[in-house]
C-alpha cells in the first residue's frame, strides 16, 4: 500500500497523523493494530514527506451561474431585435404554462416550449408590440382675467396716457390692473375713484389722493 493510500485509510478510520521527525505520531495510538504499525514503519519516510509538505491553496469557487429569465431577445428564433417578434413570446409563455400544468418540470417545459417555436410560422416574426399611446398634452396654465377698471379711474388714466406714452411709459405700467404678479402691477392698481393724476414725468407720475395726499408712482417700482 502506498503512503498516500495508507494516510487516507487511517484518516477515514478516525486516526490523526502528525509529523514528529524522525517519527510519525498517531492519535489515538492505542487503537492501532500490529498491521497498522508495520505499515506505518514501512512508509514512514513517505508519510513524513506528505505530512510536512505545504497544503496547496484552495481553488477559488466559480461564480454562481445565474439562469437568465425568459426575454424576447432569446425566445424568438425568427427575429434578432428585442420586441420585434411579440407573437413568439406569447406563444412560448402559453406553451410553457400548458406543459407545467401537465406536470412537466420547469427545465423540461422550457426546452419543449422553445422547441415548439422552431415550427412556428414565419408570419409570427412580423408581429410587433403595440405602439404606446402618445402622452397626454399638458394643460395650459390658468390665467386670471384682467379686472375691470372703474369708469372714473379709466377716464383719468386715458387722460394722461398720451403724455405718458410720449415720455416712454409702457402701456402695462399705466393700465395694468392686477396686483399679482408684480410685473402685471400698473398705475391702475393704485388709483381709487376720486383720485387725480398730477405731473407726468419720465421717472414718476404724481397721484393726488382724495384726502389731498400726494404720492409718486415711479417707473422703477414696476
Amino acid at each position: 500500500m502506498s503512503a498516500a493510500a495508507l494516510l487516507s485509510e487511517l484518516n477515514a478510520r478516525g486516526f490523526r497523523l502528525i509529523a514528529n521527525p524522525p517519527a510519525v505520531r498517531v492519535i489515538p495510538g492505542s487503537r492501532l493494530t500490529d498491521a497498522d504499525r508495520q505499515a506505518i514503519r514501512a512508509c514512514k519516510a513517505e508519510l513524513l514527506r506528505l505530512l510536512t509538505q505545504p497544503e496547496p491553496p484552495p481553488k477559488p469557487e466559480p461564480p454562481p451561474t445565474v439562469k437568465a429569465s425568459p426575454s424576447p431577445s432569446w425566445l424568438c428564433p425568427h427575429a434578432r431585435v428585442v420586441w420585434q417578434c411579440g407573437g413568439c413570446t406569447v406563444a412560448y409563455l402559453a406553451e410553457y404554462d400548458r406543459l407545467r400544468d401537465l406536470g412537466a418540470s420547469p427545465d423540461e417545459a422550457e426546452s419543449r416550449a422553445l422547441a415548439s417555436l422552431a415550427d412556428a410560422p414565419a408570419a409570427l416574426s412580423t408581429t410587433t408590440a403595440p405602439t404606446p399611446a402618445p402622452p397626454a398634452p399638458l394643460r395650459a396654465p390658468l390665467t386670471r382675467p384682467e379686472p375691470e377698471l372703474e369708469p372714473a379711474v379709466a377716464a383719468e388714466l386715458a387722460r394722461v396716457w398720451p403724455e405718458a406714452e410720449r415720455l416712454g411709459w409702457p402701456h402695462s405700467l399705466i393700465f395694468g390692473n392686477r396686483f399679482w404678479p408684480v410685473e402685471a402691477r400698473g398705475l391702475a392698481c393704485l388709483l381709487d375713484t376720486g383720485d387725480r393724476l398730477g405731473a407726468v414725468t419720465r421717472d414718476f407720475i404724481a397721484i393726488v389722493k382724495k384726502d389731498g395726499a400726494v404720492q409718486r408712482y415711479r417707473k422703477c417700482h414696476a
